[in-house]
């Protein structure tokens, strides 16, 4: 295996030290822009276009004395757009650029304009989602429902992406998708990944990109594809930023301040945010569950617990151009919060039908949790080339601690009814659980021309992460807290990871290609020292990435993607440490649990009105993406766990059908009908089951400054895992209107309007036999003001080629 990744990387490494070093024909255009004065005009905004269609090539900034330069340009004729505030805008051209000739342009004069700042203030045109083959991109500032949402709130509408109850996000297949920032990989689940997304404001983000096939370049986990959060920074010259306030209510009341900056100028741009939210929900399960043993046991349980969270996010970063080819720049961005719950379990036990005894279990629990993130990057072109390096070093630090009371009162029906009688049995517990994970990463990647039409991406990358989870878990016994060895129990796991990756790229007129193959080696400890267990893997796997395009004519094209991807275990679901939930309902990881390998095909058509159709179809190996059990018939404990199934497989068709029905109203239609199957390695499981899947986003320009959208979600039932799933439907309306010359807007939205989002669900397997019913807070009333301040006129000095939008820092709650 290790001599396998050697030849790989070295191979990797030999591709990009040929291109760095390669010969590469340069041809470039350049000039200078002058005022009326005829002295140089500073920061004035260079376009280059095609003379052919007039399409956008690229654009720079004139430096002090009003000197530009294009280069690493195929030969063709070009012409020139120059931009500057308070100057009329002129064209100029065309120029013919050869091969490896350098162009000079005349000097391009500007002339003073009178006219008003708000007629050339710059208006985005993208649409809220836009489709194409290789991905679907949702543009935050144009979405009604985002405004003064959390990112778990945008994702919830997203068109493919499901979110359940505990906060897991589904993308592909209903497999669970990888989350990125500005694409560096969170590795988190459950209530963790909920905490994360919902203290992360929709205002801090520009786009959240829903990728089913990624690249060679992204890190091959997530069988269900990835999720890319790209957060805002600003383009334009000068200071800008904004200002969000948001409050909430539904059955609890919830309220969000948020502001972010940008500051500007030819040599750096600063930018940086910070936000407070304060979040109080609750959350119900309701179980039935029967063991059938010498007699036939019910458990019908009713939990409830309320929630307050406040947090408090920031980052600040700069990029430092310290060079028109060349920036280096650092982020510092991280989280603290304090969570506290109130959480009541009433169970009933029955025996035989007929009422036996209640069991009560009180909580209250206090969770410190933050984690903080520093990264330094570098993104620059090579020489005179259009090569192009970028490298990334990253430190994530994750901190939580949770204290934790519990009282656990058990009753025998005949002292059920009168009161004032001691209980049978009474436990008072204590759990202290710290978790600590740091996360370390180095990456750097390449590109550089290959061919006429073609490029080669190249990279390596290196991380390190260790994850140290402690829980003290005690009972009062003669008035003194003595450890229970049963749920005392340290858990260490270390991973190390090394990767290299090339990915070709080729555009042609009629056929292009991207064709990528990722190799990784990871080597793991999972040790729990007051077991004296241990467990070490190490292995190496290929990842092979494919996409074919076909242009059909008349902006229509034909696409084939293949991808392999894995998932592997997050450290949570590794963890052996049972934790305690009351006397018959017990939580732990699986050490033992293998990696999920995903093999993906799709064939898809796109055209320019945004239509899509795809046909797709999916096989997982070792499947662990939903929550396993494992039931004593004999104590009646239940276990919630992860285990691998054999296989699930997974086809179906999805479309994107945009309609316009008239000028002010339009609508957007996502259907989604797929066939799943799922097996076990007992031979116990071979179950078929469809899922139709309905979205429907509809948008409405009510007058110039007020528009109105409605969304609407419906599921079927579905056998998922272990799940029969019943149906589920939920419907957002949202009205805003723009205030302040556009330059602020109200919005106001409702989340679930009649309250019918919630898991409902059957198991029956094996010896499972029971009922669930999962419901979070959902119907909320949202009311935001959003302000937006500073310039809004001059683009920025300097497009940055983001060097570090790969590279993957991974992190983890327990």
């Amino acid at each position: 295996m290790k001599r396998t990744f050697t030849c790989v990387l070295l191979l990797v490494l030999s591709g990009i030290v040929r291109f760095c070093y390669a010969q590469t024909k340069i041809s470039s255009l350049q000039g200078k822009v002058v005022n009326e004065t005829l002295t140089g005009a500073d920061a004035a905004t260079v376009a280059l276009m095609r003379l052919r269609d007039s399409s956008y090539v690229q654009s720079t900034v004139s430096n002090k004395n009003g000197f530009f330069q294009f280069t690493g340009l195929k030969p063709d004729k070009y012409i020139l757009q120059v931009t500057k505030t308070g100057y009329h805008k002129i064209y100029s051209g065309p120029f013919l650029v050869t091969n490896n000739k350098t162009i000079n342009a005349d000097t391009l004069k500007l002339l003073p304009s009178q006219v008003n700042l708000s007629e050339v203030i710059v208006t985005d045109k993208r649409k809220y989602l836009e489709i194409r083959p290789d991905k679907t991109t949702i543009n935050l500032d144009h979405g009604i429902l985002a405004s003064g949402s959390s990112v778990m709130g945008v994702l919830a509408t997203a068109p493919g992406v499901k979110i359940n109850s505990s906060g897991d996000v589904f993308l592909r297949a209903g497999q669970k998708a990888t989350i990125f920032v500005n694409g560096k990989q969170v590795r988190l689940e459950g209530d963790d990944l909920a905490s994360y997304l919902q203290s992360m404001q929709a205002a801090d983000v520009e786009q959240v990109e829903l990728i089913t096939n990624p690249p060679a370049r992204y890190d091959a986990v997530g069988t269900g594809g990835v999720i890319n959060i790209i957060l805002r920074k600003g383009k334009n010259v000068g200071f800008n930023g904004n200002t969000t306030l948001n409050a909430d209510y539904g059955k609890f009341g919830r309220a969000g301040a948020a502001f972010s900056g940008n500051y500007r100028s030819q040599n750096i741009n600063i930018f940086g945010g910070i936000g407070y939210r304060y979040v109080k929900t609750d959350h119900t399960i309701n179980n039935l569950r029967n063991v059938d043993g010498t007699d036939i046991t019910t458990f019908d349980t009713h939990y409830y617990n309320t929630q307050s969270t406040p947090t408090l996010d920031y980052r600040v970063g700069a990029d430092f151009f310290i060079s028109p080819k060349h920036t280096i720049g650092f982020l510092v961005k991280g989280t603290d919060e304090t969570a506290r719950f109130n959480k009541q379990t009433n169970t009933e036990m029955l025996l035989n039908g007929a009422r036996d005894s209640v069991i009560t279990t009180l909580s209250n629990l206090k969770r410190d949790r933050n984690q903080i993130n520093y990264n330094i990057n570098y993104a620059g072109t090579l020489g005179n080339t259009r090569q192009t390096l970028s490298a990334d070093l990253d430190l994530s630090i994750y901190n939580r601690h949770s204290y934790e009371d519990i009282v656990s009162l058990a009753v025998p029906v005949s002292l059920a009814q009168p009161m004032g009688n001691p209980p049978y049995h009474n436990d008072t517990l204590m759990n202290d659980a710290p978790t600590r994970i740091v996360n370390r990463s180095a990456r750097i990647d390449y590109t550089t021309p290959f061919t006429k039409n073609g490029k080669l991406e190249a990279g390596i990358k290196a991380s390190y992460v260790k994850s140290d989870n402690t829980q003290y878990f005690t009972s009062l016994t003669n008035n003194t807290y003595q450890p229970v060895s049963m749920f005392t129990n340290q858990f260490i796991y270390t991973e190390s990871k090394q990767a290299a990756y090339a990915n070709f790229t080729n555009s042609g007129t009629k056929l292009s290609y991207n064709v990528g193959l990722r190799v990784e080696r990871t080597s793991s400890d999972a040790n729990s020292p007051l077991r004296n267990h241990q467990l070490k893997r190490d292995f190496t796997n290929l990842f092979p990435t494919i996409q074919i395009g076909y242009n059909l004519g008349n902006e229509q094209q034909l696409t084939f993607d293949y991808n392999r991807r894995m998932t592997p275990p997050a450290y949570e679901s590794l963890n052996p440490i049972i934790a305690y939930q009351d006397n018959y309902n017990y939580r732990m990881g699986n050490s033992y649990l293998k990696p999920e390998y995903a093999d993906y095909f799709q064939i898809a058509y796109t055209n320019k009105s945004n239509f899509s159709a795809a046909l797709y179809a999916s096989t997982v190996s070792d499947f662990f993406d939903f929550s396993y059990f494992i039931q004593n018939d004999s104590s009646k404990v239940l276990i919630t766990t992860k285990r691998n199934l054999k296989r699930e497989n997974n086809f179906g068709a999805k479309f994107n059908i945009p309609l316009q029905v008239t000028k002010w109203w339009n609508v957007n239609f996502n259907p989604d009908i797929s066939v799943y199957q799922f097996k076990d390695y007992a031979g116990s499981l071979n179950k078929w089951s469809k899922d139709i899947v309905l979205d429907l986003n509809q948008d409405f320009t009510i007058t110039k400054t007020i528009a109105a959208t409605v969304y609407a979600h419906y599921e079927s039932d579905v056998f998922y895992g272990l799940y029969n799933n019943s149906p589920v439907f939920y419907l957002n309306p949202g009205i805003s209107k723009q205030v302040f010359d556009k330059a602020g807007s109200i919005t106001l939205s409702v989340s679930d309007l009649f309250n019918t989002q919630r898991d409902k669900y059957r198991v029956d397997y094996q010896n499972l036999d029971f009922r669930g019913y999962d419901k979070v807070q959902t119907r909320m009333v949202h009311l935001t003001f959003v302000y937006n301040f500073g310039k809004r006129t001059v683009k920025g000095s300097r497009k940055r080629n983001v060097g570090n939008n790969d590279e993957q820092k991974r992190m983890n709650g327990n």
